[in-house]
């Protein structure tokens, strides 16, 4: 009798399963139908089975073994999301979680739930009846190897955020991170540094000195010229965008004798070793607050360089430039659509990065071919900076191994290899008909980048 009812759930939950919409369905529901379901344990709560994963050493509950609906409730409770924002809720495990913030999210809320294992997908769908979320409209699913869906995952969390005009939620499920198998290493540090990052954003260091940068920067921005005045500047010329990577030190000669043929756009970081290399950058780039961001101009530098810079920008950086040579640009955290203008005047898309608020720069003022220099993305000796940088050296917790620009692995902290991907979905998405051509030799392989020497760069487009 017990295995006929999970066998009901199964084929239930299949047939519900085969009505939704998500990517590479039939090959993922052939692959559920393959898969050994793990060992299940009743709790409690009848017909509210839990279910145990492997960590690598140890068995996982990936639930409660007393009331896992009550637990999943709690736990919805203690994270404090808004009921009226968006979700992605990454692991389903058995789906108690998901249940409780479909019950507690406004009826209006969308919830992307991303399962990377599809043993405890299979496991859920053998234990439990999961038409709640299965038949829900309000419910995106996204199942499967990270590389195969991470695309239109993203696709899916901007367009929310574009067209609804709110947040995007990140809830972890713990026990189901810790038990991704060994082929998705590399999402679990992501997903670890997504759920150090993101548990609450609202009361961060890093948005109180935005608040208060802003507000220090209220006379300053009166008196600067709008980033609107730049649009199409440029139009059809090549750019040079500098990096603070150890590898830029290979190149700043060459880079400095380039400049008069491109437009040369410099991150902040890179703008001492840049201008000690005699290099006059048509233009940096700073977005962050921290206090550690004014060191980066600490020094005399051409005044012929004009910046580009959120009102939140650190206030000494932004005071070090000349009111005619600082253009002022509104951040927008939607990314662009393609050939975006009403609505977005004088604005720049603002990421962790600056290297993609850079890129969001070139496209507003035409700029049809990128250069990369620097931009390694990676740690070499324990220097994660250029030499004469501010800052020439990090400490990470987490160092994750990606493919390497010369075919070797490289480590790369957590938070750049954010930065990596996103680089890649940037571009590939906003950046029709543009070129981006990698020529950092050295650090990280970027996905969709061509790869170049920076000399033979130069040659061949310039």
């Amino acid at each position: 009798m017990v295995k006929e009812t999970i066998m009901s759930f199964f084929e239930k939950n299949l047939k519900a399963l085969t009505s939704a919409d998500f990517p590479g369905k039939y090959e993922i529901i052939k692959k559920l139908r393959s898969e050994v379901p793990l060992e299940r344990v009743e709790t409690s709560v009848q017909d509210c089975p839990t279910a145990f994963g492997f960590d690598g050493i140890r068995k996982v509950a990936l639930h409660s073994t007393r009331n896992p609906v009550k637990e999943a409730e709690r736990w919805i409770a203690t994270n404090k999301l808004d009921e009226h924002n968006h979700l992605v809720a990454l692991g389903i495990a058995l789906g108690y979680h998901v249940e409780a913030a479909l019950n507690l999210y406004h009826s209006e809320s969308r919830i992307i739930v991303v399962e990377l294992n599809l043993k405890h997908f299979a496991t859920a769908l053998h234990a439990r009846d999961l038409s709640t979320i299965l038949d829900n409209d309000r419910i995106k699913l996204f199942l499967g190897p990270m590389d195969i869906i991470r695309n239109e995952f993203i696709s899916e969390t901007e367009y929310l955020k574009e067209n609804d005009g709110v947040e995007v939620e990140v809830m972890i499920h713990e026990p189901s991170l810790r038990t991704l198998p060994k082929s998705e290493q590399q999402s679990q540090e992501i997903f670890y540094y997504i759920r150090n990052i993101r548990i609450s954003t609202k009361n961060t260091r890093q948005q109180r000195l935005q608040q208060k940068n802003q507000a220090g920067n209220e006379e300053v921005v009166k008196a600067s010229v709008s980033v609107e005045t730049l649009r199409g500047s440029q139009l059809g010329r090549t750019a040079i965008l500098i990096a603070p990577g150890p590898s830029l030190q290979k190149n700043l000669h060459l880079v400095a004798l380039a400049a008069g043929h491109a437009v040369t756009v410099c991150l902040d970081a890179a703008l001492k070793p840049a201008v000690n290399a005699g290099l006059v950058p048509d233009y940096v780039v700073t977005i962050d607050p921290a206090d550690i961001i004014s060191d980066f101009f600490d020094f005399s530098f051409s005044n012929k360089t004009g910046l580009i810079f959120f009102p939140g920008s650190n206030m000494k950086a932004v005071r070090r430039f000349a009111p005619e040579n600082r253009f002022v640009a509104m951040p927008s955290d939607i990314p662009p659509p393609s050939g975006r203008e009403r609505g977005f005047e004088g604005m720049l898309y603002r990421s962790s990065s600056v290297i993609i608020t850079a890129l969001d720069f070139y496209r507003h003022i035409g700029c049809n071919s990128i250069i990369l220099v620097g931009a390694d993305h990676a740690v070499r000796k324990d220097r994660s900076h250029v030499e004469g940088a501010a800052t020439q050296s990090r400490k990470s917790s987490r160092l994750i191994k990606a493919g390497g620009y010369f075919g070797v692995e490289v480590n790369v902290p957590e938070d750049y290899y954010i930065y990596l991907r996103e680089i890649e979905t940037f571009f590939e998405k906003y950046f029709p008909g543009c070129q981006l051509i990698n020529a950092t030799e050295g650090g990280s392989r970027i996905n969709g980048c061509r790869q170049s020497s920076f000399l033979d760069a130069v040659v061949n487009i310039l």
